[in-house]
């Protein structure tokens, strides 16, 4: 890891997040954080959970992801990281819930919804009761 790099990370760092997470000040992606620079002579966009990891733990092997023990993608405090394989990766998905679309949260927790819970069932019996779904809409 670059000194460039190892810099930029502390530059932007958020030490005083809820429950001990560790926040970023700069722009986000689909709820990660990632940050572009170069490795081994290479350019390389790393997640700032993994360059944590990096920086507190060593490297990591090509066949481990780092998972978040707080269920927070935003969270780069080492201590609340863990390695694990790809499929450790997807059974702490789905025991966290987090196992929906593209691993988003299901029904109203998810940021796309449009109904919650409580309006599938009305919704159903209306429908059921015969109107139309420009009706039920309205």
């Amino acid at each position: 890891i670059s000194a460039d790099i190892e810099k930029f990370f502390w530059k932007n760092i958020i030490k005083n997040g809820n429950n001990g997470c560790w926040g970023w000040k700069s722009p986000r992606r689909k709820g990660y954080c990632y940050i572009r620079g170069r490795r081994n002579g290479s350019n390389v966009k790393i997640g700032i959970h993994r360059l944590s990891w990096e920086l507190h733990n060593g490297p990591i092997p090509d066949s481990l992801c780092v998972l978040h023990k707080c269920d927070n993608p935003v969270c780069s405090n080492p201590e609340h990281l863990f390695t694990g394989t790809k499929e450790d990766n997807a059974k702490d998905r789905e025991t966290k819930g987090r196992h929906g679309y593209r691993g988003n949260l299901k029904g109203s927790k998810n940021g796309r919804s449009k109904l919650s819970e409580i309006d599938i069932p009305k919704i159903v019996k209306l429908s059921q009761s015969g109107l139309s779904n420009k009706k039920i809409a309205t």
